[in-house]
């Protein structure tokens, strides 16, 4: 079991740094919705989009 642990330590993807949606394009908004996040991450971005009003 130990094996699938040191892959994923070796790819990185513990390591996935946290979006901000503030810095980001609508472009790249747009494409976080294939995206897995976080509630919080999820918030965030819904905030953001509201902002820019993209979405109601």
């Amino acid at each position: 079991m130990s094996k699938p642990f040191e892959l994923i330590d070796d790819v990185g993807l513990a390591d996935v740094p946290k979006i901000n949606p503030k810095s980001m394009t609508d472009e790249e908004l747009a494409k976080l919705r294939f995206t897995w996040l976080s509630s919080d991450e999820q918030d965030a971005v819904l905030k953001e989009l509201e902002k820019r009003n993209q979405v109601k």
